[in-house]
């Protein structure tokens, strides 16, 4: 095998460059440890459990002793916090919770009877919206429509529906023109099942604030 290069031939290399979303750790398993410490910290902290030196556990299969378990409770309170931490960067500030995304597509839009852009609650409120301003062009309004539909979450029944209407004018020129606009309805069951649906969400959130809570108050 000839490991040469070629005469004439310039050498040639890729630099890679690391996004920093790559560097995101995946929400699941950020999520399932932030529950299990969480969730472990109050039945410990609930129970009253206590444990007497020289106790043993396993871990993933792994037997150890417990020689200091006095020191047990504040491992536990670590782990918390640090999982309640890390879940509240990467899934609340970082990435585009679902709540935020409602938000920011319900804000685009125009709620029947009042002025100007929705600014109210992702769930109560006006049930029908439009998009605005009207536009040119209909695929725009389709997707609007779209993003809207999807950004819900799915239920037997109460769907969240969406039509897109052309209206015809003619402007100062006598030329006639089309624009295009999406009436949009919510159904008030829908949007508070989104609001379940954020609860579980932020699930990790509030139950580690709840087991450090207990547990720093039975210190």
């Amino acid at each position: 095998m000839n490991l040469e290069e070629p005469i004439g031939k310039k050498s040639e290399f890729r630099l890679l460059v690391v996004k920093p979303n790559s560097m995101i750790p995946e929400l699941h398993k950020l999520r399932r440890f932030a529950l299990g410490a969480g969730l472990v910290l109050l039945l410990y902290s609930v129970a009253g459990i206590r444990l007497e030196a020289g106790a043993k556990a396993s871990i993933f299969g792994i037997p150890f002793v417990i020689n200091r378990p006095e020191l047990l409770p504040l491992v536990l309170i670590i782990a918390s916090f640090y999982g309640l931490l890390r879940f509240y960067y990467y899934g609340l500030v970082l990435l585009n919770s679902p709540y935020r995304h409602r938000k920011y597509l319900l804000s685009k839009l125009h709620a029947e009877g009042q002025y100007g852009t929705y600014k109210g609650s992702v769930y109560f409120g006006p049930s029908q919206f439009s998009t605005t301003p009207s536009t040119y062009d209909i695929g725009l309004a389709e997707k609007q429509a779209k993003d809207i539909i999807e950004a819900f979450p799915k239920f037997p029944g109460g769907r969240v529906s969406a039509e897109v209407k052309a209206y015809h004018g003619v402007d100062q020129k006598g030329e006639l023109y089309v624009t295009y606009e999406a009436k949009i309805f919510i159904p008030r069951a829908r949007r508070l099942v989104a609001l379940i649906q954020d609860i579980d969400y932020t699930l990790p959130v509030w139950l580690n604030i709840a087991a450090l809570a207990i547990a720093v108050v039975g210190l």
